[in-house]
């Protein structure tokens, strides 16, 4: 199913442009090995149960750090561990028992599939490598806030066969950012194929290709005293063990750029966008313009966000920002949103095939890597029309993405009407529905729909009503929701009106199903014998009495209010 899409990056609306480059100094060095005392034992998770053993392939998701540490710009508060010599501080590991995952093979320079949604990757020795005993694996952190340092620990690893021929650490230092590898030497030999990668990654940015970036990653051309590193060529054949108490180290660059971009809200003519604040940078240059080419001119700055306000509406902009000492532009692309009247309607049938309307605009706060982004398909049949929203459920990552509505200037104690049909192919698939004042994940706050488990393969009409709580312009977001797995969601039939609700006595009242938000009006009475389910918003409103009847429920978790007031 996934293969029959064709998927374009053009339709994303809110885009980091600038590929990852990895902003590390290499220098090697002697030190000390010495096993650690008093660690934990990682929880080891099968890779690839139906074939290969747990020692053999395996992982140990979301292990703690204790401390914020910050690589390549981006802060990480956990790390996921392989058996196969390396780290991850993207997406978890994935279990499977059907499909390899092929975590054993090295791959610095370029990944796809699960292989690179995890990335940025940091790789002490990353080959096929087995563990001894379930308990070869450990961490531990060290030390008092700011100078914390977590230490993790390959102890006894057999090197594609045979006995255990190599341990090896990896260092990670709260203050300064410095990533270490440490080594030492075991008896056994190394198997046939012993072909290894020792090197770090940055995070990367399309899973529709295996991109080879140039200085997204570095990769080390030897296991000796002495070796070289490169950015644009992986050696993947290191058949040597590093001596013991042979130690590489990766010192964050000085003139780093900034990193870890995104939008804190938007509307049609304001915007205000943030980015994690470098450890080794505390000035910032930034620009903003309508067309994707490098500043001549620039604004200082010290925050590591900033807003713009007299944008003109449905416009793209393209933003750049770098650190003062002159390191690469980061480029961050996004458009302004428009506003519509009412009734709106939109069925996706006027939009070229891949892309969204003009109107409407994404939010991808997935993994990057992952393609998980609305887009429209020809391939799939629609609730009517030709064309339909459709979002792929990633493959590799959770999907967390986001699609707007323009704009409708709502008035305070007025109940509008939205209407849409969803549907899935499979797969475990959720949507909330939320409007705010502005767009973005942290200002859309009025929820108005929430459900985590669709199963219905045929599109599902649904209907809500909501009551703003201030006159303002406001945006309808619809947030897909999805753990791993290879299903669609889809959407259609977006539609959007006044609410008029007759003011009749003693309106018949359904039971509410979980999402509904409502107001009922009556001149005089209502009587109420109906069931609120749980996660709704419901409001009784009549001008003399409202009286509940014996049968009538509210669930536990339901919002339910009930008052004098008539229809006005």
């Amino acid at each position: 199913m996934r293969k029959t899409i064709s998927l374009s990056l053009l339709c994303i609306g809110l885009l980091l442009k600038a590929n990852a480059q990895i902003d590390y100094v290499f220098t090697s060095f002697s030190g000390t090995y010495a096993s650690i005392s008093g660690a934990t034992t990682a929880p080891l998770t099968a890779a690839y149960s139906s074939t290969r053993p747990i020692l053999d392939e395996s992982f140990a998701n979301d292990i703690p750090l204790d401390f914020t540490f910050q690589y390549n710009g981006i802060n990480y508060t956990k790390i996921h561990l392989n058996a196969n010599g390396f780290a991850a501080l993207g997406n978890p590991f994935q279990a499977a028992s059907s499909v390899n995952p092929m975590y054993d093979v090295n791959e610095l320079r370029s990944a796809t599939g699960l292989k690179g949604a995890i990335r940025p990757v940091l790789a002490p020795f990353w080959d096929n490598l087995l563990f001894s005993n379930a308990s070869n694996l450990t961490y531990k952190t060290e030390g008092v806030s700011p100078n914390k340092t977590f230490t993790v620990q390959w102890q006894n690893m057999i090197w594609q066969s045979g006995t255990a021929a190599i341990s090896f650490q990896m260092k990670l230092y709260e203050s300064t950012g410095v990533v270490e590898f440490l080594y030492q030497q075991q008896t056994g030999a190394a198997g046939a194929n012993a072909t290894a990668s020792i090197g770090l990654t940055a995070q990367t940015f399309t899973a529709t290709s295996a991109e080879v970036g140039l200085g997204n990653f570095v990769s080390l051309n030897n296991s000796g005293s002495s070796p070289t590193v490169s950015k644009t060529l992986e050696t993947d054949n290191i058949s040597s063990k590093p001596a013991t108490n042979q130690g590489y180290r990766f010192t964050p660059s000085t003139c780093a750029s900034p990193n870890g971009l995104k939008i804190k809200f938007l509307t049609d003519n304001t915007a205000s966008i943030e980015w994690t604040a470098l450890k080794n940078a505390t000035n910032y240059q930034y620009a903003l313009g309508n067309y994707e080419v490098l500043p001549s001119t620039w604004t200082a700055i010290t925050a590591n966000s900033v807003s713009f306000t007299d944008l003109v509406p449905n416009t793209q902009y393209y933003f750049y920002i770098r650190s003062e000492c002159g390191s690469d532009w980061r480029i961050f692309r996004f458009k302004t949103p428009t506003t519509a009247l009412m009734p709106f309607a939109e069925g996706f049938e006027t939009s070229i095939d891949n892309r969204l309307p003009a109107r409407m605009i994404s939010q991808n706060l997935s993994d990057d890597f992952a393609d998980i982004f609305w887009q429209t398909s020809e391939y799939i049949v629609p609730a009517t029309g030709g064309l339909k929203a459709v979002v792929n459920a990633s493959a590799f990552a959770n999907a967390q993405t986001w699609l707007y509505t323009p704009g409708f200037a709502l008035e305070q104690g007025k109940s509008y009407k939205l209407q849409f049909k969803y549907a899935t192919s499979g797969g475990a698939q959720g949507l909330e529905v939320k409007y705010g004042q502005q767009i973005g994940q942290e200002t859309m706050n009025n929820q108005v729909f929430n459900i985590s488990n669709i199963a219905n393969t045929s599109y599902k009409d649904t209907t809500l009503t909501f009551t703003p709580p201030l006159t303002s312009v406001y945006y309808i977001g619809f947030l897909y929701k999805s753990s791993v797995n290879n299903g669609l969601f889809l959407l259609d039939d977006i539609a959007m009106n006044v609410s008029v609700s007759p003011c009749n006595d003693n309106p018949t009242l359904p039971n509410y199903a979980s999402g509904t938000n409502t107001h009922v009006k009556a001149t005089n009475f209502i009587t109420a014998t109906n069931t609120i389910n749980t996660n709704t918003n419901i409001l009784y409103q009549a001008g003399k009495s409202i009286e509940f009847k014996p049968n009538f429920e509210v669930k536990a978790g339901a919002v339910f209010k009930a008052q004098i007031g008539g229809c006005n």
